[in-house]
């Protein structure tokens, strides 16, 4: 198993008007909530290096960390930076985000 190359896949390509949302989220933020954009610590595809990466993580996992700091019950983020975010997300929105991030594969 440890021979075979990682999946890869690319973001979802479906243009709803929710994956719009999820994806102005990620790459712009939401000024009138005074929400960052993910991509602006994380990265543009969820890897960067000096935050934690979320490309390719589990869906569940994503699910789970985000739901974790909007109730506060993870509180490892430095000047509370995920958590005041997190607590602005409906729940529908983490999970358009987790999915999103898991599905950008590793390379």
């Amino acid at each position: 198993f440890a021979s075979l190359p990682l999946p890869v896949a690319g973001p979802p390509e479906k243009s709803d008007p929710a994956t719009s949302n999820v994806r102005t989220l990620i790459e712009v933020g939401d000024p009138r909530r005074g929400m960052a954009p993910c991509a602006a610590c994380h990265g543009p595809l969820g890897l960067t290096i000096g935050a934690p990466s979320l490309r390719g993580q589990q869906r569940a996992y994503l699910e789970q960390e985000l739901q974790a700091f909007a109730t506060e019950s993870r509180r490892n983020d430095i000047r509370e930076q995920m958590r005041s975010i997190a607590r602005q997300l409906t729940s529908a929105e983490i999970a358009m985000i987790a999915a999103y991030y898991s599905g950008l594969g590793q390379q």
